[in-house]
């Protein structure tokens, strides 16, 4: 007893741990972006944007979620299968390095801007570095541990920011995002070493091979369809406006991007070796599950109006006033980035669960934002024609997510489709606030208001369980300190 104590007490000081690394890691990627913005203006920021975009296309091209799979597959954590992982990931890293070398020249045509080419090549660098990486800092986590990843990716970002800055300040262009990110990659390459508990190696055996490969194929176009659907709106607004367009955008949207993507990756982190450990005991399973799909959405939920009010202030506060956007903007990019967050759910029960082929098809429904949004560009030229149709891509994704789940008995159909949809109504009648506040349409807005507040509350009420859960969870921690 007293065993199976301490070993939840280190899961949760380890969770504790990760949230706060998460939370680290994406607030220094956000001072990354205020310091670029700051110093270099919206037209360098753009062409900074592009070559992480560009760098991050060939990385989801790529993606085999060998990192997953320590966590995930029940022989994850042999010596065999971690040797095999490590092989593949130093081969993906030396293959992306060669494919940004062959095609810089090509990326730099489409965007009409030469001077990226040099840059394109030398982030090889960063993905030969990564590739080196000692998955240990994973395969932990399948005891609940997650201090080493944590440890590392804190000191991979912090050391980012404060490279960036300086190259910043020394070369006055965009290529000091590449020293930040090579700088990253070293200390992250470095402390993924140092904290293993178990030697570097590679191996290979057939049988694993082939279990890897039924899991990894489905991800390699899941990772094309994955980076089209999460980054494909700023690809669009690239190509529309311009690098400075893009710069703009880029600003903006990364300031609800960060948070997403650091709640996104705690949640996923945490739930996904619970729900891989209890997927054979249908009782902890409907516990793990529901307490799954409540925090998804009520963290989206608070995500997304957290934006709606702190966005219009903060944005030219960081950056400047150049900076500053209609409220209906903050308003919809927080509905998209809240809905992908949301979308972090079912994606972690699939993979949890092994089910690798549910995550593609619902990113296959998600890349119909793409056309969906060259036609509607075409037809409104606006910003907003581009982010209102990769919101829908986003929903059109969710709900096949969950189709795939209730067809495999994972979830219940009218629970998880009634969360859904008062979430998005939520969203839905936030977006429509914001735009009778910048019209001041004052008496629409109070009208409104009360319907975004009825929805809160009728939202809430069905999440209670999860709600009471945590308020529990608070008061023992005021009551233990007091």
């Amino acid at each position: 007893m007293r065993r199976a104590n301490r070993l939840v007490a280190s899961v949760r000081r380890g969770a504790k741990i990760f949230l706060i690394a998460s939370l680290v890691a994406q607030a220094a990627a956000l001072v990354r972006y205020v310091i670029l913005a700051r110093m270099l203006g919206p037209a360098e920021l753009g062409l900074a944007a592009t070559l992480i975009l560009t760098a991050q296309f060939f990385e989801s091209l790529s993606d085999t979620g060998a990192n997953r799979y320590v966590v995930q597959d029940a022989r994850g954590h042999t010596s065999e299968v971690m040797g095999l992982v490590h092989m593949i990931l130093a081969g993906r890293g030396i293959l992306l390095a060669a494919a940004l070398a062959l095609t810089a020249g090509l990326v730099a045509d489409l965007y009409k801007a030469p001077i990226l080419a040099p840059g394109l090549i030398a982030l090889g660098l960063t993905q030969v570095i990564l590739g080196f990486q000692n998955l240990e800092v994973r395969r932990v986590q399948r005891d609940g541990d997650f201090r080493p990843e944590a440890v590392m990716t804190i000191a991979g970002e912090v050391t980012s920011a404060i490279a960036i800055a300086a190259a910043a300040w020394i070369v006055r262009d965009h290529t000091a995002v590449i020293y930040g990110l090579t700088a990253r990659a070293l200390i992250m390459l470095i402390v993924s070493h140092v904290m293993a508990e178990r030697r570097y190696a590679w191996a290979f055996g057939k049988a694993d091979a082939v279990a890897f490969s039924r899991f990894a194929s489905p991800l390699f176009l899941n990772g094309l369809l994955l980076f089209f659907g999460s980054q494909g709106d700023r690809i669009l607004v690239g190509a529309s406006l311009g690098a400075e367009g893009l710069g703009y955008y880029s600003a903006i949207i990364l300031l609800i991007y960060y948070p997403a993507a650091a709640l996104s990756r705690f949640v996923a982190s945490l739930h996904m070796p619970n729900v891989a450990r209890t997927r054979d005991n249908p009782e902890k399973f409907a516990r793990e599950r529901e307490q799954l799909g409540g925090r998804a959405v009520l963290l989206s939920t608070a995500m997304l109006l957290g934006f709606c009010l702190a966005g219009p202030l903060f944005a030219p506060l960081l950056y400047g006033h150049a900076f500053a956007q209609p409220l209906p903007m903050f308003a919809a990019l927080a509905l998209l980035q809240a809905v992908r967050l949301a979308r972090c759910w079912p994606t972690t029960l699939a993979l949890g669960t092994g089910d690798s082929f549910s995550v593609l098809a619902a990113n296959v429904v998600r890349v119909v934002a793409l056309p969906a949004a060259i036609f509607a560009y075409k037809a409104w030229p606006s910003v907003y024609a581009i982010v209102g149709a990769f919101i829908l891509g986003e929903l059109l994704s969710l709900a096949t997510a969950l189709i795939y789940q209730w067809r495999r008995r994972v979830v219940r159909a009218r629970r998880e489709f009634v969360r859904s949809f008062l979430f998005t109504l939520v969203g839905s009648v936030a977006v429509a606030l914001s735009a009778t506040l910048q019209e001041r349409m004052w008496a629409w807005s109070a009208g409104v208001a009360v319907v975004l507040l009825g929805t809160l509350a009728l939202h809430a009420w069905t999440e209670r369980p999860t709600i009471l859960h945590a308020w529990g969870l608070v008061r023992s921690r005021i009551f233990r300190r007091a």
